[in-house]
């Protein structure tokens, strides 16, 4: 966008735009709740979107300007618990299915929030209402366990955290579409195996974008193509990755180190651009240790993105650690996944309890609780009321 200033074609569709989502929010309203999930999710972070740009862009437009676009989704009951039908279908077991479903809804859910990049976000002037202030949390989501699921650990649901979720480019990003390497010469003497020179305007000096070939889109960003052996073409070279394409007949293998685990996105952390962020569990039940915290049938659970900012205080706080509830914080310090348990006793002990918690955590991110978002997954009761629920319903 132009700093000097916006044309005014430009400025004038934006402030219709603005000036229009008063409408927009009505007839999303209306609409969105019978929506699809996906539908629901990707309204979500499209309109967080457009208020975080009317708001960094336009600051007096945006405080009022768009709509909240984002609806808690609800699955529960008899035919929508967790797993539901995708991952059940997807996955036979169906304990293993829930599990891979809560991963997929806790990544989902900081999506939708712009990938926790942007700190105290209910304090912005497009989240900024007297309730949405004293409330700095939003429920993405509410789930039950299918009755066959039973229960399973929280530290196999964290376990699954440190799965591959994405892969990085480790190349220097210098062809169209990324990937790439400068250097002075491509082929013998330059880029090992780059031997292909390839248009680009983002290497310095005489340095030239070497690249494999374009049909090795996988080689040029760091990865490697592979012949196809079975499930062990990439025993050697690290996990086998699809979204990066090579020739047929050959799969492309990217080295764990360059591999974005479901934890590294929340973290912001493992060359992920997100962040940065935390996992934590809010349990009622007063001293629990980690390892004995479960999730049952039977219970209704919560999804929630938690968003303290620079009003952290027990108050803003009260939704993970009320008196007699315990909260553990999952962070990796030094590449060592480890669980952290805070057990909150009284009010005043309350803050003291959460900073101490969130120490370790910030370590490995920004240094700053006050700058750091979270994942929370409760009991749904225990949040319902101190987090917002379908923003629609709170205007």
């Amino acid at each position: 966008m132009n700093k000097k200033g916006l044309t005014a074609a430009a400025l004038v569709s934006i402030l219709l735009l603005l000036a229009g989502a008063g409408m927009l929010a009505w007839v999303f309203s209306q609409k969105i709740d019978s929506a699809k999930d996906d539908t629901k999710e990707a309204l979500c972070r499209g309109l967080n979107s457009i208020r975080s740009v009317a708001e960094f862009e336009f600051p007096i437009v945006g405080q009022q300007g768009s709509p909240r676009g984002c609806m808690t989704i609800h699955k529960v009951g008899n035919k929508n618990s967790v797993p539901t039908y995708e991952f059940a279908e997807k996955y036979t077991d169906k304990k293993d299915a829930a599990i891979k479903e809560l991963r997929d809804m806790t990544r989902k859910c900081w999506w939708m929030w712009l990938d926790g990049k942007i700190p105290d976000m209910f304090n912005q002037n497009w989240y900024s209402s007297s309730i949405e202030k004293n409330r700095p949390g939003f429920i993405c989501y509410t789930f039950e366990l299918d009755d066959e699921v039973g229960e399973f650990a929280s530290q196999e649901f964290f376990n699954s955290l440190e799965v591959p979720l994405f892969a990085v480019d480790d190349s220097d990003k210098c062809a169209i579409g990324g990937g790439g390497k400068c250097s002075d010469v491509c082929g013998e003497g330059g880029s090992v195996g780059m031997s292909s020179e390839t248009i680009s305007s983002k290497c310095e000096g005489p340095k030239k974008c070497c690249i494999v070939d374009r049909s090795h889109e996988c080689d040029n960003k760091g990865g490697k193509c592979a012949p196809k052996v079975g499930s062990g073409s990439c025993s050697t070279n690290g996990y086998e990755y699809g979204e990066w394409k090579c020739p047929s007949e050959e799969v492309c293998c990217v080295h764990e180190d360059n591999m974005v685990t479901y934890f590294d996105y929340i973290q912001g952390t493992g060359g992920s651009d997100s962040g940065p962020g935390g996992v934590i569990i809010r349990s009622n039940q007063q001293g629990i240790n980690p390892e004995d915290y479960k999730f049952e049938s039977g219970k209704r659970y919560a999804i929630s993105f938690f968003s303290p900012g620079e009003q952290f205080s027990a108050n803003t706080a009260m939704g993970l650690a009320q008196v007699g509830s315990t909260f553990f914080v999952y962070t990796k310090l030094l590449r060592i996944g480890s669980l952290a348990r805070v057990a909150a006793t009284s009010r005043v002990g309350t803050l003291g309890a959460g900073v101490l918690g969130f120490i370790g955590l910030d370590q490995a991110t920004s240094g700053d609780v006050k700058k750091t978002n979270y994942i929370v997954i409760s009991e749904y009761g225990d949040v319902r009321g101190t987090y917002l629920e379908s923003t629609f319903d709170e205007n």
